[in-house]
């Protein structure tokens, strides 16, 4: 469950008060090999049944799925846990085994809903992995467009979860933003960016730049094709142009470097222009 959000997890610890154990769950029009849950005829959890073992009336009836995520009072828990037996042909120990068990001794079982299953799902290979990288990169991109930033293409723009980014920025396509990145307002990032671990000021333009653990002002603009590294400073008003390699290297305001320049371990002042080369 490595997409498995910290608000799913508050939901289910608050719907699960007054009972001994919760389940999450879905319905699915593809079970698939998923367990699935079965209910008695007044909408309550009789039990879960693993799709290897579900009967065919079971298949047919259920796609309500179980998720694999349970909330416990944790003594009833313990107390339970040696009564699951060994199933053949697996000799596994199952936990959905607990439901019959306590439901039996009159504990209160709940079977809760939830929309998304993909939120759920398990990495167990290269594809699933694809699979819920794509899923995150969907929700983090729309809680930026909700916050207004706008991404023009987002299925082509990967941004971290850790990453902040203030409304009326605009994020061209094929863009990358990753760690502990702040994008204030109303900034351009131009398409073919890589940001990681960065602060950018407003009103400034990024095209087509690789910018890591930098620092870069407001009003001002980098690129096409520069790289911005190891704890580099770019003031406000300046202009770093393209083929610029900046590294541990502070650049006051009004300055400018346009083109074809290295600049290491340097403290540049105010209003300096640096030439070609």
């Amino acid at each position: 469950c490595a997409l498995l959000q910290a608000e799913t997890l508050e939901m289910v610890f608050e719907e699960h008060e007054g009972h001994d154990l919760t389940i999450v769950t879905a319905n699915t029009k593809n079970p698939g090999n998923y367990s699935r849950v079965i209910r008695d005829n007044q909408g309550m959890v009789d039990k879960i049944v693993d799709f290897r073992d579900l009967s065919e009336i079971e298949a047919k009836s259920s796609n309500e799925i179980n998720l694999g995520v349970y909330c416990f009072d944790n003594e009833l828990l313990f107390k339970y846990l040696p009564e699951i037996k060994e199933t053949s042909p697996s000799e596994e120990l199952n936990i959905i085994d607990l439901i019959k068990i306590m439901k039996e001794d009159e504990c209160k079982v709940q079977a809760l809903r939830v929309d998304d299953e993909q939120e759920f799902m398990g990495v167990n290979d290269r594809l699933q992995l694809v699979t819920a990288q794509k899923w995150l990169q969907k929700k983090i991109n729309c809680e930026h467009l909700l916050n207004g930033v706008s991404i023009l293409d987002p299925d082509s723009t990967y941004i971290g979860p850790d990453v902040k980014i203030e409304e009326d920025t605009t994020i061209y396509p094929n863009n990358h933003i990753y760690g502990d990145t702040y994008i204030k307002n109303n900034v351009t990032i131009y398409p073919g960016s890589w940001i990681s671990n960065a602060l950018i000021g407003e009103n400034t333009e990024i095209t087509s730049s690789k910018i890591t653990d930098s620092k870069v002002g407001k009003n001002s603009t980098v690129g096409p094709n520069a790289h911005l590294r190891l704890n580099s400073k770019v003031g406000q008003k300046v202009r770093i142009g393209n083929y610029v390699e900046l590294k541990n290297t502070s650049i006051a305001s009004g300055s400018s470097c346009a083109h074809l320049s290295y600049l290491g371990d340097a403290e540049i002042g105010k209003n300096v222009n640096i030439g070609c080369g």
